[in-house]
């Protein structure tokens, strides 16, 4: 338990924090099992569905949820076999 005022904000911003990382992070993977699913079977709009896949990841970094190695890999994988 926090026993003087600065943690206890500290503590309350963690939380905020950790939500919206996991909203985001949530988002992230989303978009990129839809987009493994449109290469995989071909389908006819699967360049708009990779482009807001990578819009997503680059979101996620900016936000700091994710590191750029990561962003970089899920990118490059995404792009490389269009």
């Amino acid at each position: 338990m926090a026993n003087n005022n600065s943690q206890k904000k500290r503590n309350r911003q963690n939380i905020k924090r950790n939500a919206s990382n996991k909203s985001i992070k949530s988002e992230l993977k989303t978009a990129l099992i839809e987009a493994q699913n449109a290469l995989d079977s071909d389908n006819e709009n699967k360049e708009e569905i990779i482009k807001e896949a990578v819009k997503k990841i680059d979101k996620a970094y900016s936000k700091g949820v994710i590191k750029s190695n990561f962003r970089d890999r899920k990118k490059s994988k995404l792009t490389s076999t269009k």
